[in-house]
């Protein structure tokens, strides 16, 4: 039933109920899933048939939600700097669907003010959507760091030298 059905494939990440895994092989009794720690896990088809398939390799995009603290006496007209600016570049990047960027203001809270970015990545694989989410992120502190934006869990600018090192793995990255 399961081979009938495809609803996945060898090579597909999967979750099926609470587990999750690469499929590696779908026999007629059971199919072998590669987990995230490394181990085979054997499910029978039986609890895969009666089970929700929540099949991650057939995703055509993926989605990248990620907030941030701004120190809470940043003055607005830089707060709203930094968001325009990471607006403008997220449309750049070719990874990016730029339909799907939504980049805002989410709250005010007593440890600051909180941005919220969630986008969707057109990428291949999961090692392309890592690099692809470790590029924004570095990318966002370095666009705060050049406009003197503050992060509240920081409470200080980042040094430059950690500056240096989130550009030069970015670029390295591209």
């Amino acid at each position: 039933m399961l081979i009938g059905e495809r609803s996945f494939k060898i090579g597909d990440r999967i979750i099926v109920g609470n587990q999750e895994g690469v499929v590696e092989q779908v026999g007629f009794r059971s199919t072998r899933l590669r987990t995230k720690e490394d181990s085979v896990l054997t499910m029978p088809n039986s609890v895969i048939a009666s089970a929700p398939i929540d099949n991650m390799g057939a995703r055509s995009q993926r989605r990248l939600t990620t907030s941030f603290l701004v120190h809470p006496q940043t003055p607005l007209p830089l707060l709203i700097d930094l968001r325009d600016q990471l607006r403008a570049w997220l449309y750049e990047q070719p990874n990016v669907n730029p339909q799907k960027i939504d980049v805002h203001i989410h709250r005010i809270i007593d440890a600051g003010v909180e941005l919220t970015l969630t986008l969707y990545l057109t990428t291949l694989d999961g090692i392309e959507e890592t690099t692809c989410r470790e590029a924004i992120h570095c990318q966002l502190l370095s666009m705060a760091d050049q406009l003197g934006v503050v992060l509240a869990s920081t409470q200080q600018p980042l040094p430059a030298e950690t500056v240096a090192l989130y550009q030069g793995m970015t670029r390295k990255s591209a």
